[in-house]
């Protein structure tokens, strides 16, 4: 018995023993490990292990920016101005170097304000009677258009009358629809609107038979002096009318019977088949004309038509999911900048094929900004990753007041 004890005792020694330098061996291994580990570290270039740094920031940094390019654009400054004074005009323009020498030239006091510099670009509102610039912070100075521009008056007892003026009062011409143009003794038809080209050299006007429906469309041009170049000859009217100038004052371009047309002083050159049209914007360079239309029921449509009269794209506000209410090209026609009505949605488009580049969700309803952007955008302008916005708001203090507001979208324009 106690030999059998003896030889137990012996074991467990032995055991322990062994253990006991199993566990040694690989906590020295382990260590071992760690000091090759430090080793390969120190003796890594230093270039590899900056690399690898860059990498991790440029990793985060990423990260950030794609954040960052989800948020909708940024507010730099807002102004709200009274209606009554914007009556029927509402086209707001980026100053540039061409504006600035034209505003200095019409008005000497400006000379100074136009030179100082300013973090933001300078805008003009065109009213109907006064222009309003705004500099960089949002301050507004109202100026009044030289003596010598053109504007027309238009009366509807018995003959349509219009007549083409300067601001000063004088009389240049008028004409009376039914007697001077249009048919003859006919009162039933009325002038609608003018239409000058940038460059005062030219309108279009364009008058309509109100009294024997259904009712049909007239489009005639005239020189500044009252000669009539061309008439388009009466269409049913079977959609809604626009008409713009190229920003070079060379063509007119219109709409009628569901067609858009181009003309020049002396003809029409083309015509090609584009939908109910509610608006036409044409680029600086003229090369493109953007339609916003609509269709028979309530669906908008978006489409590019070259100075060609091709349709290069049409694309539905349910096929590409953004509104269409208002539209701009940004300054490098390279891309369409869309805002929905009330500011739900701000969007980017291309222009080579009117595929969405972004998307992104302005406000929700209930939020401030979705209230004040409540109503129906006027006008929309871009310039150096700036946008420019003009909206008839209907949830400010005086309700319908004009709400001019300037955003920074240079995080959601990555050239």
């Amino acid at each position: 018995m106690k030999s059998f004890v003896l030889v137990s005792i012996i074991l467990a020694f032995f055991v322990f023993n062994l253990t006991g330098c199993k566990g040694k061996k690989e906590e020295e291994t382990q260590i071992s490990q760690q000091a090759a580990n430090a080793a390969e570290v120190a003796e890594k270039p230093a270039a590899e292990t900056k690399a690898e740094e860059k990498a991790e920031k440029s990793e985060l940094k990423s990260k950030e920016e794609i954040k960052e390019e989800l948020l909708p654009p940024k507010l730099i400054w807002e102004k709200v101005i009274d209606t009554k004074k914007l009556i029927f005009k509402q086209e707001l323009h980026f100053v540039d170097e061409k504006l600035k020498e034209e505003l200095i030239s019409e008005n000497p006091e400006l000379s100074e304000l136009l030179s100082e510099e300013n973090l933001h670009p300078f805008i003009l509102l065109e009213g109907k009677e006064k222009q309003y610039l705004f500099d960089g912070k949002g301050n507004m100075k109202e100026i009044a258009y030289p003596s010598s521009d053109l504007i027309f008056e238009k009366k509807y007892r018995g003959f349509g009358e219009f007549t083409i003026k300067r601001r000063n009062g004088e009389v240049l011409w008028k004409k009376t629809v039914g007697k001077d143009i249009g048919k003859d003794g006919s009162w039933e038809e009325f002038f609608d609107t003018v239409l000058f080209s940038p460059d005062r050299s030219w309108l279009i006007v364009y008058f309509e038979d109100i009294m024997d429906p259904p009712l049909f469309l007239t489009h005639i041009t005239f020189d500044i002096n009252g000669n009539k170049l061309w008439e388009h000859p009466s269409l049913r009217r079977v959609s809604d009318i626009w008409a713009a100038f190229s920003k070079d004052s060379k063509y007119v371009y219109f709409t009628k019977s569901y067609k858009l047309f181009k003309a020049n002083k002396k003809e029409i050159l083309w015509e090609v088949e584009i939908g109910n049209v509610h608006a036409l914007i044409i680029p600086e360079s003229g090369k493109y004309i953007l339609v916003r239309g609509r269709t028979r029921g309530t669906s908008f449509f978006l489409s590019l038509v070259d100075n060609k009269g091709k349709i290069l794209w049409k694309k539905y506000a349910q096929e590409i999911d953004v509104g269409t209410e208002v539209c701009t090209f940004d300054e490098n026609e390279e891309f369409i900048l869309v805002v929905e009505t009330r500011g739900r949605k701000f969007s980017i488009l291309r222009v080579s094929d009117g595929s969405v580049v972004k998307s992104i969700t302005w406000c929700k309803a209930g939020s401030p900004i979705y209230e004040r952007l409540w109503g129906y955008p006027a006008s929309l302008a871009a310039s150096d990753s700036k946008i420019a916005l003009a909206v008839s708001s209907r949830a400010i203090k005086k309700d319908g007041d004009l709400l001019v507001t300037l955003y920074d979208i240079s995080h959601l324009i990555k050239r």
